[in-house]
């Protein structure tokens, strides 16, 4: 599962609250955010 849809199912604000309690590795988190902006970018075009 995703970071990001973890981060939603817990009603975390900010994905760092969520990597605390699920202790994910920093390239994890790096990854989801990667997937997130190229997302949004999508999304804006």
């Amino acid at each position: 599962m995703e970071l990001v849809s973890i981060q939603h199912l817990l009603g975390h604000e900010f994905l760092a609250t969520t990597q605390r309690y699920v202790h994910v590795s920093p390239a994890l988190v790096a990854e989801a955010h990667q997937r997130m902006v190229a997302r949004a970018l999508r999304q804006r075009n």
